[in-house]
């Protein structure tokens, strides 16, 4: 079985994110120079590793954010909320449309 190291499952949701933002640049060069049917696959793999760095961005600051103010714990929950509303509904990519 593979090592995990210190981060685990998180660093694993990063290094997938790495790995599907690769393979859609490759699926977009792929649509826009031979074939227009990668472009849906494309599409998904940014979707899919926009959400893996999304759940390891909002872990690593919780961490952070968990020993601020009372102040700065709310500013957190606020971005998190509109950070994955925009991520399902809204700006780059939408999972519902």
């Amino acid at each position: 079985m593979a090592k995990t190291g210190r981060t685990g499952i998180f660093g694993l949701l990063g290094f997938a994110a790495i790995i599907l933002n690769a393979v859609a640049w490759l699926l977009k060069i792929l649509a826009d120079y031979l074939w227009d049917a990668f472009a849906p696959f494309a599409n998904l793999c940014v979707g899919i590793a926009s959400l893996f760095l999304l759940v390891v961005a909002i872990w690593v600051s919780y961490d952070f954010a968990k020993h601020q103010t009372k102040v700065w714990r709310i500013i957190w929950w606020v971005l998190v909320i509109v950070s994955l509303l925009s991520v399902f509904f809204g700006i780059g990519t939408n999972f519902i449309h």
